[in-house]
């Protein structure tokens, strides 16, 4: 019934004229524009040169997206501080000059602004001061029959006055064509759409006003499907070809609306199916999960759903009774007999669980860099209680929390007037008097290049307590070890610092003291047994089962450069990639090679080599390797850069087999 339905509006919709909203609109918009055969001006309102501001254009009508600022007009309109309403053109009796002219919107001739321009001058201009003015970007695209690139796009707009907007129509660009050019689809000439992914077969758009999906091959000729219209305020879809048919699936119901949104947000009931479409986009299957279908994809003639685990059916107020819980996560699911039984996999689990090798070392502006060098420099101090970090030409007031803090006044303007801002630069502390603290950077190397302000302890007090910020320094990197302790690393001026939370500490982070690494450190994720760190200048790691008390890891394989550990019950699973030092280009940026290896490792507790596994053989380049490790019921994967994503399984350790999950995880294709 409610296809039906949908069907007779799409036919209404086309028959009824505008209404007054409607035409009143399309009546504004068009005031904007002025056509005079063979030239086409636009009132647009943007950035001209350093100002933003009404501007006319002669564009070309045979791209409609490139043309030409016409020069005066701008600083006519502002110097007569015109409310823009309407622009025309016309020619001079002899044909040879176009006098335009912008009317105010109120006043209408009364108050306006005109120019002549030589049709000679118009001419030289289009043809050789055009440029792109306007263009969309591409939103779905696919090679045709002979080799060219088709591109659509709804997504750039017009202006009706500075503060509104209207969606442009679809526009189609066709690479094989002379010119290029962006063209207006006619089919939907007056109709607001969105443009979904290329399915693989066809360009496919939903009109806005109806929720109806049209189909097209070429974007020239268009198909409606009211068959597949939803009901309610919004509509998201994805198609994949398969070769046989579309797998669909869909998120459409109705706006939440009432206070705080506490009424609405019933959901399609085919929000929770997986369908299968001919190429009519007829049904051909359907199978109902109970719970919303968030993605379908298409690998190896298998069909895929990602379905949620959530068994909520509705948006709504978090707790009420069946309102959808996006934070449960989601299940892949697969089928290989067309849709009549699916079965769960762990897929999604192996790729998130993948850990990947850590990042590359930040040698440029280490003070250090020679192997077995440890830096010092410091940019934190405390006097009187009080803690002070020194981070991005600013230092910073703790309070509680180490991400939380209050900016110092005046400090980061002294710092800049001065150029304190590069080299060897600390940061100190110290209360001079009971009710003073005095904070000082200076140039460690040249000591008459600093800096020095005085606080009052009661400011410092007020301050913490009323302008405290959150987040002043959000984590580089993190690291949890689940319902026990979280790790992160924070930036400093000169380097980085390990902080923690745990319940002890009420959810605040607390500084790591003590470590025993220097100020360039890369903390790498929990691996399931320890927390490793690896100190950037000496490259030795370190490795922790609390977080707090740290050892060096005694292993000559472990102190080499980048690594992914993860602990798979008796053994670690790991990769590595060295660093070699080569040379310097000067005593701030050593220059280090990285030594990727076709390898990867089974370890000991102590991080000592069980065993070593060669990977060559699934490598098709000289200089290609392993980039992550992954472990999942009792399987282990490895992941390749071989100039695309490949991924390996083992259930022995030994023998490895390749994998269809890059080109699954590429297909999946969610509503939008």
């Amino acid at each position: 019934m409610k296809k039906r339905l949908a069907a007779l509006l799409t036919v209404l919709t086309l028959l009824l004229p505008l209404t007054p909203a409607q035409a009143a609109r399309e009546e504004a918009r068009l005031s904007l524009a002025a056509d005079l055969a063979p030239y086409h001006f636009e009132l647009m309102w943007g950035e001209e040169e350093t100002a933003t501001r009404w501007s006319v254009y002669l564009m070309d009508e045979t791209s409609g997206d490139t043309g030409v600022l016409l020069p005066h007009m701008g600083d006519a309109i502002a110097a007569k501080g015109l409310s823009v309403g309407k622009i025309t053109a016309e020619y001079n009796a002899a044909g040879d000059i176009v006098t335009l002219s912008v009317l105010d919107k109120y006043q209408g001739e009364g108050l306006m602004a005109s120019i002549d321009y030589p049709v000679s001058s118009l001419d030289w201009c289009l043809a050789n001061l055009r440029r792109r003015i306007r263009g969309p970007r591409a939103e779905a695209w696919a090679t045709s029959e002979n080799a060219s690139e088709i591109q659509l796009s709804a997504s750039y707009y017009t202006y009706v006055s500075p503060y509104e907007v209207q969606s442009c129509p679809l526009m189609r660009r066709d690479s094989g064509e002379e010119g290029q050019s962006w063209k207006q689809v006619e089919a939907f000439r007056g109709k607001p759409v969105r443009v979904l992914p290329y399915n693989g077969k066809t360009f496919v758009v939903l009109e806005k006003s109806t929720m109806t999906p049209w189909s097209s091959p070429d974007g020239l000729e268009w198909t409606a499907h009211p068959e597949l219209a939803t009901e309610g305020d919004y509509a998201d879809f994805a198609f994949l070809w398969t070769g046989e048919g579309y797998l669909v699936c869909q998120k459409a119901g109705t706006g939440r609306y009432g206070m705080f949104g506490s009424s609405g947000g019933d959901w399609d009931s085919l929000n929770t199916q997986v369908r299968l479409l001919d190429e009519t986009f007829r049904e051909v299957w359907s199978h109902d999960f109970g719970r919303l279908v968030e993605a379908v994809g298409w690998c190896n003639n298998t069909c895929y759903a990602k379905v949620s685990n959530s068994t909520g059916t509705r948006d709504g107020m978090p707790g009420d009774p069946g309102v959808f819980d996006d934070s449960l996560g989601s299940t892949l699911y697969r089928s290989t007999d067309g849709g009549k039984t699916w079965a769960a996999t762990d897929y999604l689990d192996v790729m998130a669980g993948m850990t990947e090798l850590s990042e590359r070392a930040q040698w440029v502006f280490s003070s250090g860099g020679a192997r077995g060098e440890k830096t010092d420099r410091v940019s934190r101090a405390e006097a009187g209680g009080y803690r002070f970090v020194y981070v991005g030409v600013e230092v910073y007031l703790l309070t509680g929390s180490e991400t939380d803090g209050v900016l110092l006044p005046h400090m980061g303007q002294a710092l800049r007037e001065r150029d304190l801002y590069y080299g060897d630069l600390n940061l100190s502390a110290e209360l001079v008097a009971p009710d003073l603290v005095r904070v000082a950077v200076t140039d460690r190397e040249h000591p008459e290049r600093a800096v020095s302000l005085d606080y009052p302890t009661s400011s410092l007090d007020w301050v913490a307590e009323n302008l405290s910020t959150p987040s002043i320094r959000e984590p580089i990197s993190q690291a949890t070890k689940p319902a026990e302790i979280d790790l992160a690393l924070l930036h400093l001026e000169e380097g980085r610092e390990l902080v923690y939370r745990n319940a002890a500490t009420g959810g605040r982070y607390q500084l790591v003291q003590n470590v025993p690494w220097g100020i360039h450190a890369s903390l790498l994720p929990w691996n399931g047994k320890t927390f490793t760190v690896v100190d950037q200048d000496t490259l030795n790691l370190y490795a922790s089962e609390d977080g707090l008390n740290w050892k060096k890891v005694d292993s000559d394989w472990a102190n080499e450069g980048q690594y992914a550990f993860l602990w798979t019950g008796d053994k670690y699973l790991a990769i590595r990639c060295r660093e070699e030092l080569v040379g310097r280009n000067s005593r701030y940026a050593p220059h280090w090679n990285q030594l990727h290896e076709k390898s990867f490792y089974f370890l000991d507790e102590g991080f000592q080599v069980i065993e070593q596994g060669d990977i060559e053989q699934f490598l098709g380049e000289d200089y290609n390797w392993a980039t992550g490790i992954g472990f999942q019921n009792g399987v282990y994967y490895l992941r390749l850069w071989d100039y695309g994503d490949v991924i390996l399984r083992s259930t022995d350790g030994e023998t490895w087999q390749l994998t269809d999950l890059p080109q699954l995880m590429d297909s999946l294709t969610e509503p939008q």
